[in-house]
């Protein structure tokens, strides 16, 4: 292997990344860019006129949940808003502001703008929402609501969260979560949105409840009063009654429209209005132009022209951009002269009005073609240069030039990758020509890595399959070194990211050589790749019953210690800790389960996915010591959010372990887990997560006797038949053991035992001899329970003899006790001898026996059968033992076997016993039958 060390850290990570991009900025303070979005533009004293019916409709905001207001631009929602905003805090009212734009479709970034928010400007809540978006991978938005809600309910108090220019977004999974917030049933959140649009937000139920308040255009014209007072206070020079009402008729309260009369007052005592309402923007247009524009210095209009185009700008920026050295010069000059500019944030940043801005947008697209393209281009070069990936893509894609677009976002994609930006690389990657595309093969693959991390993964396939041809096709590759690529390390990276995702499908066979091929590449590689394709090679060895590598896990453990990528440990300490789990490590699988959960949530927090990983690991180790109560509430609390993204091991754990939890209430209430859980598994192609509970399911309808929705499944899913082809094969995965498992049980029901029993056995024996104890434990299990059925007391004895021994050495407790009633009985008339072979496991066999007898979720409550009638005491001898062998779980063929009866004759009995006993089938039946005491 003649690789070359670069120390140096990850360009993309598969387990989280460690770059500070523009996302995670906010919780050292806000970056500059983000503290323009997080407070309303400042107000100067002639923004500010006295407006009491409008202060008196927002007031109104804080007795309904939510408020829209809605308006086309220009009527001064912002301004506003804003004042009231400021007033709220002055009164000490908790209060939000957000300002999105586009880039707010990208569901990770809003969701760190509105996280960002609340933990800058409300100190009641600062920091506890860290936990919801510290996450690499991918950001739940109906997690990210329901924590907000949570939060600000904890709080008592009333919080109004403020978001301005909604129209901007218009992805509707962001949408959704204004749906969200404003339909949670919260006493303390006071929403209100600002949009020139109606936005698609579900009004109905609020409006129904009262809960709801609109504002639109009308209510923020300006009356003729309130226009005279705006021109004394905007105006220096005097006018009289009859400009007062010119101005009234031609702007019909329109703030803009005020504003320009009065600039043009301050101008020229004579102005010509044209109608400039909001409906009228080229009367607005060629104001400016012939009557704002052309009064100023040709500098300062060139500047102005200019600026607006770029949008917010800074001195810094526009100097950069403009090739000027006095930007911080025109800039207080554009202020003095109040030509539509605000201040956003505290920052240095300002923009224009965005009608003034359009204006001379359109103005400059007819002077200077060509420029807009120019200056787009230029200000993402600078965004690029001080680390704002999002905006230096925003600007790129602003130039409509897709070589320019698609060569910039090549040279940020890893840096939008690395700040949890990954959906917004999508999102421009999508529009740029496929084949244009094709010359930039790194690009292709940070969307891939950010696709496979959210678990997008027919798309991620079909870009990988793109950048695996363009690896044989010689012109391209040509062309690539002919750009300066070096189509190794292309190469390197691409069978990464197949390693990538054939680990998060869960293909653990292609995973396995995927990270073999990459570690034995030639060329640069750093240590945390290194390690991530370790544990990753680990994981798949794992999952094919080869646990051999896990002793030298440490060394790779060491490395994302090294890095300070704890995302990255509690990954690694994931995979690891089920490894041992496998072995029959309970203990030590606990403690490091533990470990990688108090780790979570110490970084980001108990409502983040990343905390679910090993909370559900976690809780599988917990039920398995037979504790119910605290596996119970780890599931409850995390399984809701372990569907996003992840491993599929947390799913197995999560699903399964709230599965038999389930059970112990009802076997109707395990099924409905099961439907969650299974529509998940082939909803996403997680063929592990699909075949384990499948097993689980036919196991549960198994002991209820409901024979005929076993035998249906069975056909279903290819159970039936000779099930030789389940038996166990080198390069078989777990998926394959959880599937014989299946076929077994089928194979049970259709009194083809002598099968079922050769296919475990062949199970059992492999298991054995790779050490997976657990697993070997539940095919032991099984094993006995068929062979009971056969009768062979015996064969059972000794197999359940070998399944305590691997119980014992692991310490499974509910894997026995959730056992069939058959086993149980078998396992409570065991008899073991403390000399010679079995001294280990007798300790381990009182201490289930006494679980056994005293368990309350085993016992069977007792019923006075005085109290019940008499019928109940009506079984024949006949009735009796045929209730006693549909008690351990014996078919009706198998019964007519056993009895000598016919079939037909067998459920004739049946009936019988149903009616006597007053129950429609045989598990209610065998409860009856427990409950009175009829059988033990």
């Amino acid at each position: 292997m003649a690789r070359s060390r670069n120390p140096g850290r990850p360009a993309t990570a598969g387990t989280g990344t460690s770059g500070q991009g523009e996302s995670s900025a906010a919780w050292s303070g806000p970056s500059a860019l983000l503290a323009t979005r997080i407070a309303p533009p400042r107000l100067r004293l002639s923004d500010i006129i006295a407006r009491q019916p409008l202060v008196a409709k927002f007031e109104r905001a804080l007795d309904v949940t939510l408020t829209v207001v809605t308006a086309p631009a220009g009527y001064g929602k912002s301004t506003a808003l804003g004042e009231w905003y400021l007033k709220l805090r002055e009164r000490g009212i908790a209060a939000a502001w957000l300002t999105v734009d586009d880039l707010d479709n990208d569901p990770n970034m809003f969701a760190h703008h509105l996280v960002a928010t609340i933990d800058h400007n409300i100190p009641a809540l600062r920091g506890a929402l860290h936990g919801v978006i510290e996450h690499r991978m991918d950001v739940d938005l109906r997690i990210t609501s329901t924590a907000i809600v949570n939060a600000i309910e904890a709080t008592g108090q009333p919080v109004v969260l403020i978001i301005d220019d909604l129209h901007e977004v218009t992805n509707p999974d962001v949408l959704q979560v204004i749906s969200l917030l404003a339909n949670a049933g919260s006493g303390c959140l006071h929403l209100v949105v600002s949009s020139r649009s109606k936005p698609s937000i579900r009004l109905a139920k609020l409006r129904a409840l009262g809960e709801s308040a609109e504002l639109s255009a009308r209510d923020f014209q300006f009356d003729r009063e309130e226009v005279r007072r705006f021109l004394m206070q905007t105006s220096s020079e005097p006018f009289d009654e009859a400009f007062v009402d010119q101005v009234f008729e031609r702007t019909e309260g329109w703030v803009v429209g005020l504003k320009l009369a009065a600039l043009s007052f301050r101008q020229d005592q004579r102005p010509r209005l044209p109608q400039m309402t909001s409906a009228t923007s080229i009367g607005v247009e060629e104001f400016l132009r012939d009557e704002v524009l052309a009064r100023l210095p040709a500098d300062i209009a060139a500047f102005a022209r200019d600026v607006a185009i770029i949008g917010e700008f800074s001195a810094e920026l526009c100097d950069a951009a403009l090739g000027r050295e006095d930007s911080v010069r025109m800039i207080d000059e554009l202020e003095a002269r109040q030509l539509f500019i605000s201040r956003v944030g505290q920052s240095g940043w300002f923009r224009f009005h965005r009608l003034f801005s359009d204006a001379m947008m359109a103005i400059g697209a007819r002077t200077a073609p060509g420029r807009e393209a120019e200056l787009h281009r230029a200000a993402a070069e600078w965004f690029e240069h001080k680390g704002f990936p999002g905006r230096a893509a925003r600007h790129a894609f602003a130039t409509e030039n897709p070589e320019i677009a698609a060569d910039i976002l090549s040279r940020v994609s890893t840096a939008l990758v690395e700040s949890g930006r990954g959906a917004t690389l999508v999102r421009y990657g999508s529009s740029l020509p496929q084949e244009l595309l094709g010359d930039y093969p790194a690009l292709q693959l940070d969307q891939v890595y950010s696709l496979t991390l959210s678990w997008h993964f027919s798309e991620a396939r079909r870009i990988l399959q793109s950048v695996r041809a363009n690896l044989t096709n010689g012109a391209r590759t040509a062309k690539w070194r002919d750009a300066g690529l070096d189509v190794d390390e292309v190469l390197r990276k691409q069978v990464y990211c197949e390693m990538q995702l054939a680990i998060l499908r869960d293909e653990m066979v292609p995973a396995e050589a995927l990270a073999r091929q990459w570690l034995e590449m030639e060329g640069k590689y750093t240590a945390f790749d290194d390690a991530v394709t370790q544990t990753s090679l680990i994981y798949a060895q794992r999952e094919q019953f080869d646990c051999r590598s896990l002793a030298a896990s440490s060394r790779a453990r060491a490395v994302f210690v090294d890095y300070g990528n704890r995302w990255g440990s509690i990954w690694h300490d994931c995979i690891i800790g089920a490894g041992y789990l496998q072995i029959g490590q309970l203990e030590r699988a606990r403690a490091i389960f533990q470990g990688a959960f108090d780790t979570a949530t110490e970084i980001v927090g108990r409502t983040n996915p990343t905390t679910a990983m090993p909370a559900l690991h976690l809780s599988e180790v917990l039920y398995e010591s037979n504790d119910i109560d605290g596996a119970r509430a780890l599931t409850e609390e995390f399984l809701p959010l372990a569907g996003q993204t992840g491993l599929v091991d947390q799913l197995v754990a999560g699903y399964q372990t709230r599965v038999r939890i389930a059970a112990l209430d009802s076997v109707g209430a395990a099924l409905r887990v099961l439907d969650e859980g299974e529509e998940i598994g082939v909803a996403r192609g997680f063929d592990r997560l699909s075949a384990f509970l499948v097993a689980q399911r036919l196991q549960l309808l198994a002991s209820a006797g409901e024979v005929a929705d076993v035998r249906r499944i069975g056909a279903l899913g290819n159970l039936t038949g000779d099930i030789e082809r389940f038996a166990p094969a080198r390069g078989m995965t777990t998926a394959a053991a959880a599937r014989a498992f299946a076929a077994a049980i089928v194979a049970q029901i259709e009194n083809n035992l002598s099968a079922a029993e050769s296919l475990l056995g062949r199970w059992l024996r492999f298991l054995s001899d790779r050490g997976c104890i657990r697993l070997g434990a539940r095919f032991c299990i099984l094993l006995a329970q068929v062979q009971i059925v056969m009768g062979e007391s015996k064969s059972a004895h000794r197999t359940l003899r070998t399944g305590l021994q691997f119980g014992a050495k692991a310490g499974l407790l509910r894997t026995f006790l959730d056992s069939n009633e058959a086993v149980r009985v078998q396992l409570q008339q065991m008899r073991l001898t403390a000399g010679g072979g079995d001294s280990e496991i007798v300790p381990y066999l009182g201490q289930l026996q006494h679980l056994l007898s005293g368990n309350s979720t085993l016992a069977i409550p007792a019923v006075d059968i005085d109290e019940l009638g008499g019928q109940y005491d009506s079984l024949n001898d006949r009735e009796s033992e045929l209730l006693l062998m549909i008690s351990m779980g014996m078919m009706n063929s198998q019964i007519a076997e056993e009895t000598g009866l016919t079939l037909g004759t067998v459920k004739w009995y049946l009936q019988q016993i149903y009616a006597k006993l007053g129950v429609n089938r045989r598990s209610e039946a065998t409860f009856k039958a427990r409950q009175l005491g009829l059988i033990r």
